[in-house]
């Protein structure tokens, strides 16, 4: 099953209505795509998560976010670490009251909002520490995917080593 998981390059998980759930210190290693996708979705929380791909330096990963909620409100990420080789974590479209409290980012493309950012609001990234990034913040839109995101708040980031410490983007993949 899992060979048949890496031909077609599905998340390791995906989780679709799935009100309530809770990943508790799991660890999650060379996904061949996002590690986990959460979607339509009222309450999730990832405390204590370990997400590494790949686990052999130098190999390519790409398309292997972290984590991907979209769709969903109140979702927790706290206390986890990080290290891929795409975002770190990213914010789809319609995520509303969204925590993410003391986790640690090391190789990928940082805290996300996007490519499909719209209708986000109340999202607290707090306690963040980035480790060697491509980017710490990172917002990125166009004019087809994009729309309002409110009450947004970043506090006590620690950054080391990050290439781009923040980066806005609101012509992603080069539309206007």
């Amino acid at each position: 099953a899992e060979e048949k998981r890496r031909k077609k390059k599905l998340p390791l998980i995906i989780a679709n209505r799935a009100d309530g759930l809770i990943l508790y210190r799991i660890r999650l290693h060379n996904s061949p795509n996002f590690h986990v996708s959460v979607n339509n979705t009222n309450g999730f929380t990832a405390w204590g998560v370990h997400l590494l791909t790949p686990t052999v330096r130098g190999t390519d990963a790409r398309n292997t976010d972290g984590i991907d909620p979209g769709n969903s409100q109140n979702i927790t990420i706290t206390k986890s670490w990080i290290n891929n080789g795409d975002d770190n974590i990213a914010i789809k479209a319609n995520v509303q009251y969204m925590s993410v409290v003391d986790n640690h980012f090391y190789s990928g493309h940082g805290m996300s909002m996007g490519s499909e950012a719209r209708d986000e609001d109340h999202i607290l990234v707090d306690g963040l520490t980035l480790d060697h990034t491509t980017s710490g913040v990172r917002i990125k839109a166009n004019v087809q995917r994009g729309g309002t995101v409110r009450n947004v708040t970043y506090r006590n980031i620690c950054m080391k080593d990050v290439a781009v410490p923040i980066s806005i983007s609101p012509f992603y993949n080069g539309q206007t």
